[in-house]
């Protein structure tokens, strides 16, 4: 009797802790449905992953891998043209079930420098394209926790590099840092092991002001101005500056929202309030 009753308690608090995972998710899903992100003109490219149309069944289970035949969908509504993320990789990408915030997140183990999605036009074989904007101008938001230290980590890469276009890495001892064609301009703090929420934005024209918050709060030393030049080549890559690149992505990567245009600080700040509340991290003030 003794051995029944621990039995069915054990089974109650693991029926319990999976109705919480179940409730979290289901939070989450409202928390997207209804967020500002959508509503706002511009949006070019949204992948995240606790909704049911981010990925297949198959691959919505925890430490599976990811392969080109398992795409990461975007699930932007604006278009009707849908992207795709695929990666060729067989090094360890994988889908964990508790990442960021206690929520589904992608894991990139940077064992290889094939460890990173493409954005395609296909959903089975990689066509990649870069996002060429109107003049120029880009919003950038990205959940993310890196786990490295001293690598030059890419989080992302927009087009060919060193060449024209735009993308986020950890520089040297995990500084921050923008790249915009051939001019890299980094941040007062070091990245850090911490779950963050990244926002890029540039205004545009042949030398915009650029600037980079982490949780809301503005770098003052990298907003400046730069010019960076339509990408003509490449393609918008996540974990790595670009195939022939190195050092790819090492950590986790929830959710990335990109705007063809510098969004207005009210329509940025709604975007932010609504990746905080979902991942429960916190906005500075």
């Amino acid at each position: 009797m003794t051995i029944l009753i621990i039995g069915l308690v054990v089974a109650g608090v693991a029926a319990g802790g999976s109705l919480v995972e179940k409730m979290k998710i289901q939070a989450a899903q409202s928390l997207t449905k209804s967020s500002d992100v959508a509503s706002i003109k511009g949006l070019r490219l949204w992948l995240e992953t606790s909704s049911e149309k981010s990925f297949d069944p198959s691959q919505a289970s925890d430490g599976s891998d990811f392969t080109i035949a398992t795409p990461w969908y975007d699930i932007n509504p604006q278009t009707s043209t849908k992207l795709y993320a695929l990666t060729n990789s067989t090094s360890g990408i994988k889908y964990i079930k508790k990442g960021i915030g206690g929520l589904p997140s992608i894991h990139f183990p940077s064992v290889a420098v094939t460890d990173f999605f493409e954005v395609s036009t296909s959903k089975s074989s990689i066509s990649s394209i870069p996002f060429s904007t109107t003049n120029n101008a880009f919003t950038f938001f990205a959940v993310i926790k890196s786990t490295a230290a001293g690598l030059h980590n890419r989080l992302f890469y927009n087009g060919t590099y060193a060449s024209n276009g735009w993308g986020y890495k950890n520089r040297g001892s995990d500084v921050r840092s923008i790249k915009m064609d051939s001019d890299t301009y980094e941040g007062s703090a070091d990245a850090t092991s911490n779950e963050e929420i990244i926002s890029i934005t540039h205004a545009g024209g042949t030398s915009g002001a650029l600037t980079l918050y982490v949780n809301g709060d503005e770098d003052t030393t990298l907003t400046t101005t730069a010019t960076v030049n339509s990408p003509s080549g490449g393609g918008f890559y996540i974990g790595a500056q670009e195939p022939a690149g190195s050092a790819a992505w090492d950590g986790y990567i929830s959710e990335i929202i990109v705007y063809e245009k510098s969004l207005s600080d009210k329509d940025r700040l709604d975007v932010e309030n609504y990746l905080s509340k979902k991942y429960s991290i916190k906005l500075i003030p």
